[in-house]
């Protein structure tokens, strides 16, 4: 019996690539496939994501795309800057949104700057009531004058 280790040979092609620095850490983009076609939406064209079971319904302006995923999946690869869950069915993209209906009876909402309404659950209102304070806190410590985006 031989009790000499020997180690493994270096192999470079098994070897874990490093990612360079500059490295996008969330997705930039959507793969879809419509038919024959495969074709890229970037994120920040997205107006919301409605779940659809295992699938997500994508919203680009007057077009809709499913992909296979789910929200859960969805959520964690998207920057958290930019996209917001606001109920178990839905994700905004906070740059489109235009106003948060939160009447004090009634079916809470957000508008988006399309016209869309996206239903607003009372699980996630919290979650939205610490960002637009947030959000409202930066705006005002950061003494900038009008902003497109609807809380920074």
């Amino acid at each position: 019996m031989n009790n000499l280790y020997t180690p493994p040979r270096f192999d470079p092609m098994n070897q874990p690539s490093v990612a360079p620095a500059d490295t996008p850490r969330y997705m930039l983009r959507f793969v879809v496939k419509l038919d024959a076609r495969i074709f890229a939406v970037p994120t920040d064209q997205v107006d919301w994501i409605e779940s659809a079971a295992n699938y997500v319904r994508l919203h680009v302006g007057q077009n809709t795309y499913l992909v296979r995923a789910t929200m859960t999946t969805v959520q964690a690869s998207l920057d958290p800057r930019q996209f917001f869950r606001i109920h178990r069915n839905a994700i905004v993209n906070l740059a489109r949104v235009q106003e948060y209906q939160m009447p004090a009876r009634g079916s809470m909402s957000v508008l988006l700057k399309d016209g869309s309404r996206v239903p607003l659950s009372r699980g996630y209102q919290s979650a939205v009531r610490k960002l637009l304070q947030d959000g409202t806190a930066r705006k005002s410590s950061a003494n900038s004058a009008s902003s497109d985006h609807p809380i920074a």
